[in-house]
């Protein structure tokens, strides 16, 4: 009963003027290793063939908790071109979201160290939208009387600044707003902004340091900051904390088993309202790097 209470509480909050808002974009605590789904620009830059695969389940134990899976590849091409593409599943209550995009970047070399990428998205997104599978709430609400689905093109653009020591991006993966539209429900998915900043400090032979940060901002919602520090131990495991501004704290746990293959767990607790009502989130991270561009391959990768 508990947790249909809850669930309720949300999705009432998620109602507005028969409209429907949600976590829009998916949320990750290992987007370090997942640049490519927030920001085009980074196509190609890992020097490689590369790929990666993430699965987060957020809030174990809560009715309608979100879920998403993700993979991505992308690798650099000739004439200073990156390409890559990704592939998303979002769930939230009662909507599911499933996009494919395909991503292009540009890079001009600054000098011997720095490298500047610009680029774009497209692709598709298809919504599906099951109202009536929510139980405990009044019938005679037609916002709950519905099913639909929809499907809408996405568009987006990116900046990315590389060094070897560090890094730097801008994004806006949603650049033009798309509304869902039902009988009786509205869901509109609004234009996201994104910045992210790295930096990796040797301490000596044996660890580095690597901050990381993340910004979020969507209209009329509040900006989400998100800092990670992660240990980097011999090259070969990475032990961080992270701290997502008056949202959730956690760790995360990532393992070099060998020049092409990562591994990577996150656990991270909700601070705010949902506290105490559900058993944290948890995230899977796996990645593989072929190694086809050896004079170019650096490992490991901190970017």
């Amino acid at each position: 009963m508990q947790k249909i209470i809850i669930t309720i509480v949300i999705l009432s909050g998620l109602l507005f003027t028969n409209s429907l808002y949600s976590q829009q974009d998916p949320m990750f605590s290992q987007y370090m290793f997942n640049t490519l789904s927030v920001n085009p620009a980074y196509a190609g830059s890992a020097g490689c063939i590369t790929t990666s695969l993430i699965s987060r389940h957020q809030w174990l134990g809560l009715d309608g908790a979100p879920q998403t899976q993700t993979f991505v590849v992308h690798a650099p091409m000739k004439k200073q071109i990156g390409v890559g593409a990704s592939i998303i599943r979002d769930q939230v209550g009662p909507v599911r979201n499933f996009s494919f995009q395909g991503n292009a970047s540009y890079h001009l070399q600054i000098d011997d160290n720095n490298l500047l990428y610009f680029g774009l998205m497209a692709g598709i997104n298809s919504a599906n939208f099951n109202f009536t599978s929510v139980e405990g709430v009044n019938t005679d609400d037609v916002s709950f009387q519905q099913n639909f689905k929809a499907v809408k093109p996405i568009f987006g653009f990116g900046l990315y600044y590389r060094h070897p020591k560090a890094y730097a991006g801008f994004s806006i993966p949603n650049l033009v707003e798309t509304n869902y539209l039902g009988e009786n429900a509205e869901w509109e998915h609004k234009r996201h902004f994104f910045a992210i900043a790295g930096y990796v400090m040797d301490i000596n032979d044996d660890f580095k340091l690597r901050p990381t940060a993340t910004l979020r901002y969507t209209k009329n919602s509040p900006l989400s900051a998100e800092v990670t520090g992660t240990v980097i131990l011999k090259d070969l495991l990475w032990v961080g904390l992270l701290y997502r501004v008056g949202d959730a704290a956690g760790a995360l746990l990532c393992l070099q088993v060998n020049r092409q293959v990562r591994v990577g767990y996150s656990y991270d607790y909700s601070l705010n309202v949902l506290r105490g009502h559900q058993s944290g989130s948890h995230e899977i991270m796996l990645s593989y790097d072929f190694n086809n561009f050896p004079k170019k391959f650096a490992s490991p990768r901190y970017f």
